[in-house]
């Protein structure tokens, strides 16, 4: 008869009668699907989500784990606080790389696309360039145009063989 009673106290003890409400029952992955991201707005609505459920978790850990010390089993009561905070943001952590990612993607593609934009725009100032060298010799005041011609009559041409 002492045995039973014993393990029911016991076991009341352990029960966290003050225990926090955890923030959120919907798992992140079911508000935000991985697969529903293919903007950039969402991306950044996805990784604002993730900011404010790393928060709110965090904020639920300090409250928990204050409240696990008025618990008999502590130790057993913080252990099982951390995993669900670590389990609930790992699961949100998922998303948001995939988010991540998808705005690494684009800013990429768009670099990409700058850098092919200013090589055009290059390639084209150097051929309008090498159209009209003469025209810019005629921009020059006269004296540095005969110095700049006689120069480079100096300048020997160098042999390219193939």
């Amino acid at each position: 008869m002492r045995i039973p009673l014993i393990l029911f106290t016991l076991g009341l003890l352990s029960f966290n009668a003050w225990a926090v409400e955890p923030p959120s029952t919907v798992p992140f992955a079911k508000r935000y699907d991985p697969a529903s991201i293919t903007t950039a707005s969402r991306a950044r609505e996805v990784i604002a989500a993730y900011d404010n459920e790393k928060r709110v978790w965090e904020n639920w850990y300090k409250e928990e784990t204050a409240q696990c010390y008025r618990n008999f089993f502590v130790t057993y009561c913080l252990d099982k606080a951390k995993s669900e905070r670590t389990e609930h943001i790992n699961e949100a952590r998922r998303v948001w790389l995939v988010a991540r990612d998808f705005l690494r993607k684009e800013r990429s593609e768009q670099a990409v696309k700058d850098r092919k934009a200013a090589e055009a725009k290059q390639a084209a100032k150097n051929a309008k360039m090498d159209a009209q060298p003469l025209a810019l010799l005629k921009l020059l005041p006269r004296h540095e145009t005969s110095r700049l011609a006689s120069r480079a009559k100096a300048m020997p041409m160098p042999q390219i063989a193939f």
